[in-house]
């Protein structure tokens, strides 16, 4: 008996810290972090409606029984419009003004005065289009006169920032009768310019 009594008090001491040990030993237990909102990404705006100024310049390349050959030069002027954009389709008023470098045989090819309307499609940060008009041309020198014509082609807006774009622009322009001489002058124009949108 005296040696039962001896086996439990030696055994009580290893029973009570048996539980602290095992609490001991056991890893605290840590709440799963929240879930984080993942911030929305922003799609570029789209919305070309507007009114906007810029500047353009180009060449330009002419033909005429007026000229021995081909003639070409610089073409440069300000441009001002309005856009409506309709969801896919824009539809655009535009005017310009423009003044060239173009000369041959004492004959200027001076200014153009352009009246347009544009067709483009929001491709968001691109809207390609294309162009008909009428424009009013002056030319000086050997021979002076002033004659309409029609203006057709084609170009594309590119958007830089929410308030500026790019542009590219090709044009063909008619003169028929040219100042009732019976003589038609086609020309050519490559131009690319900076717009500003309010």
């Amino acid at each position: 008996m005296a040696k039962t009594r001896f086996i439990l008090a030696a055994a009580l001491p290893a029973l009570l810290a048996a539980p602290a040990a095992f609490a001991g030993g056991m890893a605290p237990i840590v709440a799963p972090p929240a879930p984080v909102e993942p911030v929305p990404v922003m799609a570029p705006p789209s919305d070309w409606s507007g009114f906007y100024i810029g500047a353009d310049v180009g060449t330009a390349t002419a033909s005429s029984a007026f000229f021995p050959a081909d003639i070409s030069g610089t073409v440069y002027g300000i441009h001002a419009g309005y856009m409506y954009d309709m969801g896919s389709i824009v539809l655009a008023g535009e005017g310009f003004y423009g003044q060239t470098q173009i000369s041959e045989s004492g004959i200027n090819v001076d200014s153009a005065s352009i009246l347009k309307l544009k067709l483009g499609y929001d491709a968001g940060s691109v809207m390609p289009y294309v162009v008909a008009g009428y424009g009013n041309y002056t030319v000086s020198g050997g021979y002076a006169a002033t004659d309409n014509g029609t203006v057709y082609g084609a170009g594309a807006n590119i958007r830089i920032t929410d308030r500026i774009f790019a542009n590219a622009e090709f044009l063909q322009h008619k003169i028929t009768n040219f100042d009732s001489t019976g003589v038609d002058v086609d020309a050519t124009s490559v131009s690319a310019g900076v717009s500003f949108k309010f």
